[in-house]
């Protein structure tokens, strides 16, 4: 499908984003075509006109943002998995290890946060739905100076879980960090060895 724009107009909306709205003479609807953005956007369709990709966002519209209507679309099993890792002292991956930290287990704490941030989700993100989750699965691999975080979400409904698999990981990551910050912290209270890293998606299942 081909859209023919009729007028361009440019704006930031922070230093990092750059959009570029556009109006398809077609169906005049509100198009963006992203010039550098680091934000997710679900429901992306993707259209090219002047070798450039337009993209709607379905839930955007005239009136401002909306949760998009799925009710015609069919329930598919769906399986999603986000990582994500942290990077911590050698010190401190030793104490976790040996479970030695004052405020307890930090990854059987980690892994119950990331299971409970699946699940409310569409409380956190505003424009997600409330999915009917079957499984969650938050799994931790242990490294000389970092912990790798992952979240694999199974759920059969209209629309995708990346959303619940990526905040999965990020709560988790979130939770190690809290649990380890008085051992992290440097002699000014600062965190130059601790760093969250590397979430995203590296699987994603759509059964038809």
């Amino acid at each position: 499908m081909l859209c023919f724009l009729s007028s361009v107009s440019i704006f930031s909306v922070s230093p990092s984003i750059f959009i570029n709205f556009t109006t398809c003479k077609s169906n005049n609807l509100n198009k963006i075509t992203c010039l550098y953005t680091n934000i997710l956007f679900l429901n992306v369709i993707y259209f090219i006109h002047s070798k450039k990709a337009i993209i709607v966002l379905t839930h955007v519209d005239e009136n401002g943002v909306k949760m998009v209507d799925v009710s015609n679309k069919k329930d598919v099993e769906r399986i999603c998995t986000a990582v994500g890792f942290i990077k911590l002292k050698k010190s401190t991956i030793e104490k976790i290890t040996k479970k030695e930290l004052i405020k307890g287990d930090v990854l059987t704490t980690a892994q119950v946060a990331g299971v409970m941030a699946v699940k409310n989700t569409s409380n956190i993100i505003p424009m997600c739905h409330p999915l009917p989750i079957e499984s969650i699965k938050v799994n931790f691999e242990i490294f000389e100076d970092k912990i790798k975080a992952e979240a694999r979400v199974k759920a059969t409904y209209k629309t995708g879980i990346e959303m619940e698999s990526l905040t999965g990981v990020s709560v988790a990551l979130l939770t190690i960090w809290d649990m380890v910050k008085a051992i992290e912290k440097d002699e000014f209270g600062q965190y130059p060895n601790t760093q969250i890293y590397g979430i995203e998606v590296t699987e994603k299942i759509k059964k038809e």
